[in-house]
């Protein structure tokens, strides 16, 4: 009997072991997962903070700049602000959910 309950304990053993080690690597997994969710939310705050203020600029009527193909400094225009803060809408309502 006690050649037979000597590999079951063994196996047991192994068992154990490789469980252990399953749950290890799971809880890690967590863990890598927790902390790219948290990054992510940094980055999604910290643009929705960007967008908002873009777009406040925008309504208060300030005046922006904006840099042209040839790197030149461009104002932006009457005409063009509606687009630009309609654009700067949809940065927010994406960024700020």
């Amino acid at each position: 009997m006690s050649k037979e309950s000597s590999p079951k304990a063994a196996k047991s053993m192994a068992d154990k072991e490789l469980e252990f080690r399953k749950r290890r690597v799971e809880s890690e997994e967590a863990k890598a997962k927790q902390a790219k969710a948290e990054a992510d939310a940094k980055v999604r705050e910290q643009n929705c903070a960007q967008a908002r203020g873009q777009l406040r600029s925008l309504q208060e009527g300030r005046r922006i700049v904006k840099y042209n193909a040839a790197g030149e400094r461009v104002f932006l225009d009457d005409q063009a602000r509606p687009e630009e803060t309609a654009r700067a809408q949809k940065s927010v309502d994406d960024w700020c959910k």
